[in-house]
């Protein structure tokens, strides 16, 4: 199975081994759709990834209902039209998760914007299905929600304190970027906070994160049990089963 990441930059999708920060990075949205599947099948199944950031989104005209554009919030909703008509043109990629940060302020409308183009997509047929993904307020919220994944990370010392309520964090960056400093008593770079970032996911519990991050998260695990993991288990439950 092949899946197109589509997101903001190289730390959501990942990156080889000719980059300076590091040996290698899987990205943090590989990552987490792994944790997701192996919480749902108990163990890994293998999938290739392919990553597309916001600056390199292959470019293909999609089709545009009349009328666009439309308000603000469309602004999004247009990158995941362009996003979801370039994976249409790939005969070799089963599915499109696009996820982006989403400020809380204005991310119902957002969220609406983009859920308007995937019907659109479902209305035409377009192939391959999308999984949506918005991090209210950054995708470091997804990594700092569990106490599991914080204490992977950063140990015990660092990462037992709480964060307070993740969804509603002012800065979830910096607060990842003061934890991964006290970590490293002040020393630490791109490798360690790849490696950072690869421990916390491991050691996700998805359905903790989507009780946390029940506006971003909960609706992104959701689509991925209902889309991804389907088609690496056929016997799995099919979207409209069970929902847990």
């Amino acid at each position: 199975m092949k899946v197109c990441v589509a997101g903001e930059g190289i730390w959501d999708v990942g990156w080889s081994r000719n980059r300076e920060d590091g040996p290698e990075y899987a990205g943090d949205v590989p990552l987490i759709l792994a944790a997701i599947v192996r919480e749902r099948l108990g163990r890994n199944r293998r999938f290739v990834c392919e990553g597309w950031t916001h600056a390199g989104l292959p470019h293909v005209h999609p089709p545009i209902a009349d009328g666009w554009p439309r308000p603000p919030a469309e602004a999004l909703a247009r990158e995941l039209l362009f996003a979801a008509a370039a994976a249409s043109h790939r005969d070799d990629v089963d599915a499109l998760v696009f996820v982006r940060d989403s400020r809380l302020d204005g991310h119902e409308d957002r969220r609406r914007a983009c859920e308007q183009v995937l019907r659109e997509c479902r209305v035409r047929g377009d192939r391959p299905p999308v999984v949506l993904g918005l991090a209210v307020q950054e995708i470091e919220v997804w990594l700092l929600a569990d106490p599991q994944s914080r204490a992977a990370a950063f140990g015990a010392a660092v990462g037992n304190r709480e964060c307070g309520t993740p969804e509603e964090l002012p800065d979830p960056k910096q607060c990842w970027r003061t934890m991964l400093g006290e970590a490293a008593a002040g020393g630490g770079d791109g490798r360690f906070d790849a490696e950072c970032r690869t421990r916390a996911i491991e050691a996700m519990r998805p359905k903790v994160v989507a009780d946390s991050c029940h506006r971003g998260f909960g609706p992104f695990r959701q689509g991925v049990v209902d889309t991804i993991v389907p088609r690496l288990h056929p016997g799995h439950a099919a979207p409209g089963g069970e929902r847990t």
